[in-house]
C-alpha cells in the first residue's frame, strides 16, 4: 500500500484526496481513502530540531499564542494485554457515510508506538477490529456490522517514518525530541459494505507484554479540533471514558478532547438509481430571491431539505411528512449553496444561487 502523509488534518477536513473513477457494470465505483485525523507535525520541531533524515516528527500541540500550557499526553492505551493481570484496553472513533453513498470497506490502517523499542522489524503482532452502526458506548449495544474483539486481522505493520514527541517549547523549557517512540503502521484487509450513516470502529494491537500506545490526532497549534470524540474501553474497570489529554501543567491547563488519527480505504458506489432520482428532480428559480420550488413526481415524497454554504456549515434545514414543495431562504444571504434533499429513495443534492 502507498504511503500516504496524514498532515494537518482536522476532524471536519477528511476526505481531501483526489477520486479515481472506476466504471463497473451500471454504475460508477470511485476509489478514495478516509483519513481520520492528523498524524505528523512536520520534520522540524518547535524547538527547532530537525527530525532524522526521511522521518517526521509527531509533536505534542500546544494553542497557538499560547506560551504556558500544551498538551501532555503522547499516547493512549489500545493494547491487547493477555496478563496476568490483564490490562487490555481498546479505543473506538466514528466515521460517517454520507446521504446517497454505500462504501464498500477494503483496507484499513492505524498507528502506534512502543515505547524503547529499537527493533527494525515491527513489534506488532495483533490487531482486532469491530465495527458498529452506533457508539459502543451507548447504554443501548448498536449492531456490529464488522469484525469482532478475538479474531487477529493483522495483516502487516511498517514504519510509518514518524517519532512521537512531547512539546519541545511549552511550557518552558520544553521536553528534548528524542527517538524512543517510533510510530508504526498496523494494517489489515477488511471487507464491509456500508450504506449512509455514523459508524464507530473500535481496536487495539498487541505488542507483546511490554504494550504499546496510539497517539492521538495532533493538528499544528491546536491543543483539539471541533468534534473529537474519541473513547477508550478500560478492561481494569469495564467501563468505556471519553478521552481527553489532561494538559501541561495539569493543575491550570484545560481538559480537551482528543481524537484517532486512522486511514480506511474504500470503493465509493453511486447507483444508477441515485442518478435517475437527480434528472426526476429539480428546483427553480435559479438564481432565487425568496422560495426555491422543488419539483418533483407524485411517486416521489422529499420529507426533509438541508441547505449548506460552500464551507460545510449547514444554514437552513426543513421537514415535513407531506411532502417538501418549496423553501424560504430570504433570509440567507447572497451567494452560492448546496441543497440536500432526501426522499424514502434516496439523497440529491442541488447547487443554486441566492441573490
Amino acid at each position: 500500500m502507498k504511503k500516504i502523509t496524514l498532515r494537518n488534518l482536522g476532524k471536519s477536513a477528511r476526505n481531501v484526496f483526489g477520486i479515481t473513477a472506476v466504471l463497473i457494470g451500471t454504475g460508477s465505483v470511485y476509489a478514495q481513502p478516509y483519513i481520520n485525523g492528523n498524524l505528523e507535525t512536520g520534520t522540524i520541531s518547535k524547538s527547532g530540531v530537525v527530525a532524522p533524515a526521511g522521518y517526521a516528527w509527531s509533536e505534542v500541540q500546544n494553542d497557538l499564542g499560547n506560551t504556558t500550557e500544551s498538551n501532555s499526553t503522547t499516547g493512549v492505551g489500545a493494547q491487547i494485554i493477555v496478563g496476568p493481570p490483564a490490562t487490555s484496553n481498546r479505543v473506538a472513533d466514528d466515521f460517517t457515510v454520507p446521504a446517497g453513498q454505500i462504501w464498500n470497506l477494503t483496507h484499513v490502517t492505524f498507528y502506534a508506538y512502543q515505547t524503547n523499542y529499537a527493533g527494525t522489524a515491527s513489534p506488532f503482532v495483533g490487531l482486532r477490529i469491530r465495527i458498529s452502526n452506533g457508539n459502543p458506548s451507548s447504554a443501548t449495544p448498536p449492531t456490529v456490522v464488522f469484525g469482532d474483539l478475538t479474531t487477529n486481522r493483522l495483516t502487516s505493520s511498517t514504519e510509518a517514518m514518524v517519532y512521537r514527541i512531547s512539546n519541545t517549547t511549552t511550557p518552558a523549557p520544553g521536553i528534548v525530541a528524542g527517538t524512543t517512540r517510533k510510530i508504526w503502521k498496523i494494517e489489515a484487509n477488511i471487507t464491509a459494505s456500508l450504506p449512509e450513516g455514523i459508524y464507530w470502529i473500535e481496536w487495539q494491537q498487541d505488542a507483546g507484554a511490554n504494550g504499546n500506545f496510539s497517539p492521538g490526532s495532533t493538528v499544528v497549534d491546536a491543543r483539539t479540533q471541533p468534534g473529537y470524540n474519541a473513547i477508550q474501553f478500560q478492561s481494569a474497570t469495564g467501563t468505556w471514558v471519553v478521552l481527553s489529554d489532561l494538559g501541561n501543567p495539569a493543575a491550570t491547563a484545560p481538559d480537551v478532547a482528543i481524537d484517532m488519527p486512522f486511514m480506511l480505504d474504500y470503493t465509493l458506489t453511486l447507483g444508477v438509481s441515485q442518478n435517475e432520482l437527480s434528472s426526476k428532480i429539480s428546483v427553480y428559480p435559479n438564481p432565487v430571491k425568496n422560495v426555491v420550488n422543488v419539483d418533483v413526481p407524485s411517486d416521489i415524497l422529499v420529507e426533509s431539505a438541508e441547505i449548506y454554504d460552500l464551507t460545510g456549515r449547514m444554514v437552513k434545514s426543513q421537514n415535513s411528512a407531506a411532502g417538501i414543495q418549496s423553501i424560504n431562504v430570504s433570509g440567507l444571504s447572497s451567494g452560492n449553496y448546496i441543497l440536500k434533499l432526501k426522499s424514502v429513495q434516496g439523497s440529491v443534492t442541488k447547487k443554486f444561487i441566492k441573490d
